[in-house]
């Protein structure tokens, strides 16, 4: 006859072996679930940022050709032109200054 003892220990080693296995088999699922999450996200943040790479690239583009426009047009401004428009120089200017009071919120 075998020790009631005896056996009564091995079954509960092999339930807390049982019982280990299963936590890491599904610690393991979790992992790889996460890494294939973490892993798509990354791809998707590639993507959208090469996406933006290439709106910028096109932004830049239109603000450069707004800068030389500008530049051609900045030559054409004088003043016997803006006097033929109707607009005139200020001779007399008054600036108007707000006083910053030390220790107030404005």
């Amino acid at each position: 006859m075998m020790n009631t003892r005896y056996t009564t220990g091995v079954i509960r080693v092999r339930k807390i072996k049982a019982y280990c296995f299963v936590a890491l088999f599904f610690i393991a699922v979790f992992l790889l679930t996460m890494y294939a999450a973490l892993l798509a996200l990354s791809v998707k943040n590639v993507v959208l940022r090469k996406d933006l790479e290439s709106k910028i690239t096109l932004v830049r583009a239109e603000v450069a050709d707004m800068e030389s426009e500008y530049i051609k047009r900045i030559g054409d401004i004088t003043l016997s032109r803006a006097e033929g428009m109707g607009l005139f120089a200020i001779e007399d200017k008054d600036f108007i200054e707000r006083r910053v009071l030390v220790g107030q919120a404005y």
